[in-house]
């Protein structure tokens, strides 16, 4: 079974062939791109706290946004393994992330699109070398 039919039938988001096609092209194990398909299905949803969803290569990772107090207060990336091994949850401060948010927002709009990217990199950067040092696996639990 083609890991991508069910994120083909359940997300109706515009570029979603697109990014199939990337990820088949990618070289990316199928069951990541798997994962970070699951993952990106809840941004259909309209709550949810899913920030963005990335891969090292080995694992997807959903970034998510936590209260400070159920990640003992630090910003972040707290990383999670969950009941998928392919998956991770890395999750960030929500109040570090809106304290961001009002920053970038009070940029000239100019501006406001490049501090976005950065920032995102930034947390990607943050939660792949997280990764790399720290991966949390469900054996060392």
């Amino acid at each position: 079974m083609n890991p991508f039919d069910d994120f083909e039938k359940s997300v109706p988001f515009d570029r979603k062939y697109e990014l199939i096609a990337a990820l088949e092209q990618s070289g990316i194990d199928d069951s990541v791109s798997a994962a970070m398909l699951e993952g990106l299905e809840e941004t259909d949803e309209p709550v949810h706290n899913v920030m963005f969803i990335s891969t090292d290569g080995h694992y997807a990772i959903k970034a998510i946004h936590v209260p400070a107090s159920a990640i003992d207060g630090v910003d972040g990336p707290v990383l999670f393994p969950t009941s998928n091994p392919k998956t991770i949850i890395a999750a960030f401060s929500k109040e570090h992330i809106q304290n961001k948010m009002q920053l970038i927002e009070g940029l000239d709009p100019g501006l406001r699109d490049d501090a976005w990217v950065e920032f995102l990199e930034l947390l990607t950067e943050k939660v792949t070398l997280e990764c790399e040092s720290n991966p949390p696996l469900w054996k060392d639990l």
